[in-house]
């Protein structure tokens, strides 16, 4: 999937094209995914869309500004989630949307930008505002509406409890490689509502240890 159209400012003179902001979007998540953060340039980005650096400088004054563009572009791709009325089903959603979002484009983005977001304090506070925080705020919704319903107690730390469901799957996407398929998913379903304190999961195995 490739990015959608991006609210931009309105400017005086020539109306801006959509389609060059498009093309310029594209450009830089290709160029991100190829070369890395390091290796992205403005005149890389503005051959790469077909427009000139003068078309380029005029939507965006440094390759921050670009890269923050370009995050701002995909977020909607990290906006899966949607409470069915029950936890069961909405972590398993959950486990299974995370695992699929780091094998899509927008994870790709994500990984290569890993590295630059420790020492970027301005790119890292625009990935946590386009994709983290409300991402968390989702999930933290998801969980504050299971305990409304009576099927978990109130957690200790919400947000806590979100990092122990998180932390599996950037631990693999980043750190071992290992797959992020629906085995996972499904095991770390289980492990996260045994956690919560799901009484539908207090008796299931995950697939993989009944198989046993």
């Amino acid at each position: 999937m490739y990015v959608t159209d991006v609210a931009t400012p309105a400017v005086r003179g020539r109306p801006r094209s959509s389609e060059a902001d498009r093309a310029i979007q594209r450009a830089t998540i290709e160029l991100l995914l190829e070369e890395g953060y390091e290796g992205l340039t403005m005149a890389g980005v503005a051959q790469r869309a077909g427009v000139s650096t003068a078309t380029l400088y005029r939507r965006y004054q440094s390759k921050d500004d670009l890269v923050v563009g370009a995050v701002a572009a995909i977020k909607d791709d990290f906006d899966d989630e949607t409470e069915s009325g029950s936890l069961v089903d909405d972590i398993r959603a959950l486990a299974t949307e995370g695992c699929a979002t780091f094998d899509a484009q927008a994870g790709r983005l994500m990984k290569s930008l890993i590295g630059e977001i420790q020492r970027n304090p301005q790119l890292a506070a625009a990935v946590r505002e386009q994709v983290i925080t409300h991402r968390r705020e989702k999930a933290r919704q998801i969980i504050h509406a299971a305990v409304e319903r009576g099927e978990i107690p109130p957690p200790a730390d919400a947000d806590v409890a979100l990092d122990m469901i998180a932390g599996p799957l950037i631990f693999r996407a980043l750190i071992t490689g290992e797959p992020l398929d629906a085995e996972f998913a499904e095991n770390l379903a289980t492990m996260a509502l045994r956690m919560l304190g799901a009484k539908e999961a207090a008796g299931t195995e995950p697939p993989s240890r009944r198989r046993r």
